[in-house]
């Protein structure tokens, strides 16, 4: 089974949808046929923080 391929212009679609006020992005995902962490990995990269893990404490 190959892995799905999204455009940049459906991912950015998927966060604006999701960043939406009273919207759930649980259902935006299911509405858009994705799981809802890819979406949440979306909206963490559209927002700049690339990987929150990796940040060091100071």
């Amino acid at each position: 089974m190959e892995r799905r391929r999204f455009t940049g212009e459906f991912k950015a679609e998927a966060v604006r949808q999701a960043l939406l006020p009273g919207v759930s992005k649980a259902q935006v995902a299911q509405d858009l046929g994705i799981h809802s962490n890819m979406l949440r990995k979306w909206i963490r990269l559209a927002q700049g923080d690339s990987n929150p893990k990796l940040t060091k404490a100071t």
